[in-house]
């Protein structure tokens, strides 16, 4: 409501401008109404508070601060990251565009604002340090499914990363669980030891050889048995002789003793490549020959026996030639055919058996007891 008091006021405020004298300044109250604010010119909306892409001019009408939008095109920013360039529209900040790439550095990968810093060349990676290197192929480009050489061994790449291989001709013939030929596994789907055909897999992308294997036209020319190149070379014709690696027939040194293995005393005894191989574990810790569960075998420093009873512990349950270094069963000699009569036999003796009682109906003859006090 407007008083008298108020009217007049306005009124002396009005003739002291017109005389030239001076009127009260602008509100300076940051973020005031703008329209509460008296003003003469623009500079004197100057503190009037507004947000980006507003300007408070003064109206020399009212001769009050109003707020409106300055000029389309003025520059701006909203504060966002990775946005530059921004410009004013009809009152608001917008647009704009990515920052050049900042990568110092790096060779690849992206800067803060994603902008590409390049890529590697192909088969390099771009480390985690933003660097192209070549990783090293442990594997040398093979697979999981692996593959076969020429000779029958199993290749394959194992999910760390790393070169596999198992030499199935030769473990077999030292005893372990596994076959004797490198073949595709179906129910599997990879190459492995197989007491099976040497088979390739079915999809040409998984052949046979290794990377760098060859099998010659007539692979078994100079080999009587085994396999090799996944075809078999034949069998020895005794069938406890043994094949060797190279295809050879010889006779079986190692019994029915394996790769396995078994104890005797402090001796590790296993058998390896036909041969028999007694090791001392008596300067081991603890000094004695046990199951190794892990590898399933019997080794030195161990002790115990499998937890199954699959495999004995003790190598008389083997009938295999004994190595020299192994010590032998404390066995007394041979008795001749004197000491072994299939009548009791009695030899008068001069003084021995004097006065000794002779059972005829056994093998035993009883000395009569020696009372002259020496043995």
């Amino acid at each position: 409501m407007v008083t008298r008091l108020s009217a007049l006021a306005t009124s002396l405020t009005l003739v002291v401008a017109a005389c030239g004298g001076e009127s009260s300044s602008p509100t300076d109250t940051v973020g005031a109404d703008a329209t509460a604010v008296s003003c003469r010119n623009d500079s004197e909306c100057a503190q009037v508070a507004v947000t980006t892409c507003k300007v408070a001019t003064c109206d020399s009408a009212s001769h009050r601060c109003v707020i409106g939008p300055v000029a389309d095109g003025a520059a701006c920013t909203t504060g966002a990251p990775c946005v530059e360039a921004q410009t004013c529209l009809a009152g608001t900040c917008g647009g704009g565009h990515k920052p050049a790439p900042s990568c110092g550095e790096q060779e690849c990968g992206v800067d803060s604002c994603g902008n590409s810093c390049g890529t590697c060349d192909p088969g390099a990676i771009c480390t985690t340090q933003f660097r192209c290197t070549t990783p090293i192929d442990n594997c040398q480009g093979l697979t999981f499914e692996g593959c076969c050489t020429s000779a029958g061994v199993t290749r394959w790449c194992d999910e760390d990363g790393n070169l596999q291989e198992l030499d199935c001709p030769n473990l077999s013939a030292q005893g372990q669980d596994l076959g004797p030929n490198c073949g595709w596994i179906d129910d599997q789907e990879y190459y492995y030891c197989t007491f099976g055909d040497s088979d390739a897999s079915p999809s040409a992308s998984m052949p046979y050889l290794c990377p760098g294997e060859t099998c010659a036209d007539d692979p078994c020319a100079d080999r009587d048995c085994g396999y090799v190149c996944g075809q078999s070379c034949g069998t020895c014709p005794n069938a406890d002789d043994f094949c060797t690696a190279d295809g050879k027939c010889e006779l079986n040194g190692c019994g029915d003793l394996t790769f396995v293995g078994c104890c005797e005393g402090s001796y590790s005894v296993y058998c390896n490549e036909n041969a028999v191989i007694a090791t001392d574990c008596s300067p081991g810790d603890p000094p004695s020959c046990g199951w190794d569960g892990t590898n399933e075998w019997y080794d030195c420093g161990l002790e115990g026996a499998d937890p199954v009873l699959v495999n004995p512990r003790s190598c008389d349950e083997f009938d295999f030639p004994r190595p020299p270094e192994l010590p032998g069963p404390e066995v007394g000699p041979e008795p001749g055919p004197e000491a072994m009569p299939d009548e009791p036999v009695v030899e008068a003796m001069d003084d021995t058996l004097s006065g000794a009682e002779v059972d005829e109906d056994a093998d035993v003859v009883e000395a009569a007891p020696d009372t002259s006090g020496s043995r």
